[in-house]
């Protein structure tokens, strides 16, 4: 059985984006995260993957397009899904103010059953759906100075984390890496 992979987008893959001009939803200046594209190569050939973001969906689609042009990433990955974090009622976006409560969610459920995917994000406190903890992998925030990557191996790292959790799975296991009180392997 092949499991699918939810990627987040900031923070996890990319850099944070700048929101200049959320009306006309240009992606302000980010950088890939060191060693992105060898991670995607390395884990499209291993899991089904989606972008799972709490970034509205065209600004994503016009990152993901970037990623692919300056071949940051393998062309195919400029084609997976893009799924948004909805809160309870369904909507997608972000709040309206700074000081606004996030409501929104990451169901793993909207992407297969429960055991068939993991989640690798940098924020999974404030995006998990309560019961779905062990199959969420917590990464670290992009180190950077100045806007750009700096000394950044989180990603290999995180690969061991993602084997080890999709060998338990595929054993009908629950992960044992997981951010939900398990501790994170050193994170």
């Amino acid at each position: 059985m092949k499991f699918t992979l939810a990627l987040d987008l900031e923070d996890t893959l990319i850099t944070p984006l700048v929101r200049a001009n959320l009306y006309m939803m240009h992606p302000g200046p980010f950088h890939p995260r060191p060693g992105l594209r060898e991670f995607l190569v390395w884990a499209g050939e291993r899991f089904d993957l989606v972008v799972f973001t709490g970034v509205p969906e065209p600004m994503a689609a016009k990152v993901l397009s970037r990623l692919v042009e300056d071949g940051h990433v393998p062309e195919a990955f400029g084609r997976v899904a893009i799924h948004l974090a909805m809160d309870a009622r369904g909507r997608t976006r972000p709040p309206k103010r700074a000081g606004d409560l996030d409501e929104r969610l990451k169901d793993l459920t909207r992407l297969g059953p429960v055991g068939a995917v993991l989640m690798l994000d940098d924020n999974p406190e404030g995006y998990c759906v309560s019961g779905q903890e062990a199959f969420w992998i917590k990464i670290p925030e992009i180190p950077r100075k100045m806007g750009t990557p700096t000394g950044d191996e989180d990603l290999a790292r995180a690969r061991e984390m993602i084997e080890r959790a999709a060998a338990s799975m595929e054993a009908g296991e629950t992960p044992l890496v997981t951010w939900g009180g398990r501790g994170l392997g050193g994170w």
